[in-house]
């Protein structure tokens, strides 16, 4: 009895920990999405100050949270993300907004699949 104890309570705590590791990319994600989208929609409107500022905010959220990112997601896609950022900036300094709404979107996408590649689902355990 004992032993299935035991590997009940490592079970539990697997899915605890897979389980708050997918809410805290989530959360991640989720924010720096909504800074990228108000940061898009500044550069729509061509107030590049306003729109520098909120992908300053998305970058710093991305930086605060990087040492845990590159733990839990392949190097690979935090790469992907970072290679994204910088173009994202290239395009909000040279004020090109549709090369700017372009990259911002595939961020976007990429943050959706680092948060995809988190979810407790068969897919990913397999």
């Amino acid at each position: 009895m004992k032993p299935f104890f035991i590997a009940c309570l490592i079970l539990v705590s697997l899915f605890t920990a897979g389980a708050m590791n997918q809410r805290t990319v989530s959360d991640i994600s989720d924010s720096i999405r909504t800074q990228l989208n108000a940061s898009q929609a500044a550069a729509q409107q061509e107030q590049w100050e306003s729109a520098e500022r909120a992908l300053s905010q998305a970058d710093r959220t991305w930086q605060a949270h990087e040492a845990y990112l590159h733990v839990v997601i392949e190097h690979d896609e935090i790469d992907e993300a970072e290679a994204l950022f910088t173009e994202v900036s290239q395009y909000a300094r040279q004020h090109d907004s549709d090369k700017y709404c372009t990259s911002a979107e595939r961020l976007c996408t990429q943050l959706n699949h680092l948060e995809e590649s988190q979810q407790l689902s068969i897919k990913n355990i397999l």
